[in-house]
């Protein structure tokens, strides 16, 4: 039993029988733009982050907020990078793949739309997602209230990519970046 009302919890269990536990709660506090809030535990314990935890990145032009969680630079994490993303209704995350990467999608709140390579779904809260390599994703929020998308790498050499993407790069950068992170977007979208 979750002793939080709006709390979710997810387990991974590794080789050897040693597991992650990841707990995602419920809140609408906020740190200022490009500040941590992250709880200053020794990393070899681990850290515990609230809701409102994290770095928060400055807001896409369509009005979506990211708030990077768990990495290398965040957390000292040397495998996981973790964030959370909320997006009003109607927003999207443009269609894109993460050429040598796995990811996976947890839609904490709301109702969306995902594509996943051809398919189109409708999603409801708790919906995992799993996006192998080389696959096209993309999610639109096409409920009436706020959703929110928390992504998963299990290679914390991803958030150096996530970092120089929300510096919104011209698109010469876009391409440099793009080849240099192996990832695609579809269309011009970013």
């Amino acid at each position: 039993m979750i002793p939080w009302k709006g709390a979710t919890m997810w387990m991974h269990l590794r080789p050897g029988g040693s597991s992650l536990l990841l707990l995602v709660l419920a809140g609408s506090c906020s740190p200022a733009l490009g500040q941590s809030s992250v709880v200053a535990d020794r990393a070899d314990t681990g850290v515990i982050l609230r809701p409102a935890d994290g770095e928060r990145v400055p807001p896409f032009q369509d009005g979506r907020t990211m708030l990077l969680k768990i990495g290398p630079s965040l957390t000292s994490s040397q495998e996981l990078f973790i964030a959370a993303e909320e997006m009003p209704p109607g927003t999207a995350i443009p269609l894109h793949r993460h050429e040598r990467h796995e990811e996976a999608l947890f839609l904490h709140r709301g109702r969306v739309t995902v594509t996943l390579g051809t398919r189109r779904v409708v999603a409801e809260a708790g919906t995992f997602v799993y996006i192998p390599a080389a696959t096209w994703i993309g999610v639109e929020n096409t409920g009436r209230e706020p959703a929110m998308v928390v992504g998963i790498f299990a290679e914390a050499a991803v958030e150096p990519c996530f970092r120089r993407l929300i510096q919104r790069p011209s698109p010469a950068d876009s391409v440099r970046l793009e080849q240099h992170c192996a990832m695609t977007f579809k269309g011009t979208a970013r």
